[in-house]
Formats: structure tokens, sequence, C-alpha cells
């Protein structure tokens, strides 16, 4: 079919234009397909961490898996989609403390209380310790039978764990003690490390750019930010992207967004990355995080 002028001019100076720039909201994410031992388990349009696989593929052999990484990497959020890939309960403590978090207790009417751990190991599912270098090292002497012997004893009585029993623990050290930016962590013993695959969990670059809403200028200044030696221990995680997105959408000037998010800008940043900031802020490139309420908002009309 031979277009006419008008319908010509339509397509190329309209149409062709505007789906360059917004061809991040109208194409269609592709789905992926997750396989286990080579057989499919589960089909997905969600961009899941460049680790994931790995981490799936070990918990499904039931071996305990040790994510270790810098905060914001998405830790937490790959222990969750293990689970829900490979159809577990997701169980979850935060940091333990007291044994009685994890084996449970007896209470004044002699009726035994559950914890997660518990309710993981003898029903099926998924346990998760989140921070568990800031656990006392102690109790985690206390899990090491259980992984080991898959067998563990509760105040109730010895029993043995069900056989869709994993775990899967996060820390943002490797279990070697205190670091100079996690400066308050413990060393895990060496007999409870010994019974995990340690696996290091980066941020994922392609993931950061989602949240972004596909801008690169964004993504570059967070990385330079990860560069930037100063006096005092500044985190720029993905959560950073995440408020610097919000601040810039809700209209935060630079002066508000750079005094919300650094600690003293001027001093230590400004030379750094002042420009990257500018970037970053005037760029228009990005999809929005939220989708627009109407078609003037799309189109910027």
């Amino acid at each position: 079919m031979t277009l006419s002028k008008t319908q010509q001019f339509i397509e190329d100076d309209f149409f062709k234009p505007l789906y360059e720039k917004y061809k991040g909201l109208m194409e269609e994410t592709p789905e992926k397909v997750i396989n286990i031992n080579g057989v499919e388990r589960k089909r997905t349009k969600e961009l899941l961490h460049k680790e994931f696989e790995k981490v799936l593929s070990i918990v499904n052999n039931k071996f305990p898996v040790y994510l270790s990484g810098p905060a914001g990497t998405g830790k937490t959020t790959i222990a969750s989609k293990v689970a829900e890939t490979l159809e577990l309960e997701f169980y979850m403590n935060i940091k333990l403390t007291d044994v009685f978090e994890l084996i449970g207790f007896m209470d004044a009417k002699g009726n035994y209380v559950e914890t997660e751990f518990y309710k993981a190991f003898t029903q099926g599912g998924l346990y998760f310790i989140d921070e568990i270098d800031s656990s006392d090292p102690s109790v985690l002497v206390a899990i090491n039978a259980a992984i080991a012997n898959r067998k563990m004893v509760f105040p109730n009585g010895t029993v043995d764990a069900n056989e869709k029993f994993c775990i899967i623990v996060a820390g943002n050290t490797n279990g070697s003690g205190a670091n100079e930016n996690y400066n308050t962590r413990n060393l895990i013993d060496a007999a409870t490390l010994d019974r995990f695959i340690i696996l290091n969990i980066d941020y994922d670059e392609r993931i950061e750019k989602e949240v972004a809403g596909g801008d690169g200028n964004i993504v570059k200044l967070v990385n330079k930010l990860r560069t930037i030696d100063t006096p005092f221990r500044s985190v720029f995680s993905t959560r950073f992207i995440q408020k610097f997105v919000l601040l810039k959408n809700q209209g935060f000037s630079k002066e508000e967004i750079t005094k919300i998010l650094f600690t003293d800008y001027d001093t230590y940043y400004k030379n750094e990355v002042d420009k990257l900031v500018d970037a970053a802020l005037k760029s228009k490139n990005g999809r929005k995080t939220e989708k627009p309420a109407t078609l003037s908002e799309i189109f910027d009309i």
C-alpha cells in the first residue's frame, strides 16, 4: 500500500519520534523461562537479579545459601522469589538475638510457642534470616545440627526436617566480622559458615536502570558516588535511586534533593558529581516510575 504525503508525514514525523521517546512504555517486557535441572519451572516478565538462578539451583538441591553483599542489593527479594518459584512458604527473621527466637519455648500453661524456623522446619518452606551477621553467634550455633543432620531438638521434642525445608541467610559481610562500612557486624563461627555456600550479591545495573525508570543518567550518578571516599560511611544503594527518582518526580529542587540525600554535599561531592546530578535531574528520556494518569502527561502536551 502506498502512503499519501500526509500519511507519510504522520508516520515519519509524528509517530516515529513519539515511539523512540516512549518505546520503553510501549514495548512489552519479554517473558523469561526459568528452568531447574533442564525442566521449565516458571515463566515471568519480572526482572530478576543476575544471581537469582544460581541461588535457585542451589536451594532446589536443599543446600543452605549465604547471600553476602552491601545494603540494598536485593538479597531479601532474591530469597522471596526463590520461595515463590519453588512454591514454598516463606518464613523470615531479621537477626536472632536469643535462642528462643529460633527453637521456641513452652509457655506458663505448658503449650509450645512456635517460631518461624519451627514452622519452616516441620511443615516445609524456605526459612530466611536477614542480617545474620548482626545475630548473636551463639544462637546461630544452634542451627548447625538442623542444617547438617536435618534433625533438631525443640522444647517439645526432637523433630526431623520436612523434605521441603530450605534455608537462605543474608548479611552485609561474609561472616568474617566487622569492617569499615559495617562496623557492628559479628564474627560468625566457622562451623556455621562451613554449612553454607556463600555467594556475593552485588548491585545489578539492569535492575537499577529499571528502578530509575530507564534513566541511565541516574545510574551513572550512583555508580560514580560509590567510588568517592569520604570521612563518613555513606551507602549509595538501589534504595538511593528510589529516593532520588521519587524526589525528582515530586518536583523537589536540586538544592533540596542534595540536602536530603547527601551528608555535606558541597564539601565532599559537588566537585565530583555536580554535572551528573544536573544531567539526572534534567533528563526526560527515562520512564516514569508511576503510570501517568492522562494522555497529556504521557506525551508532555
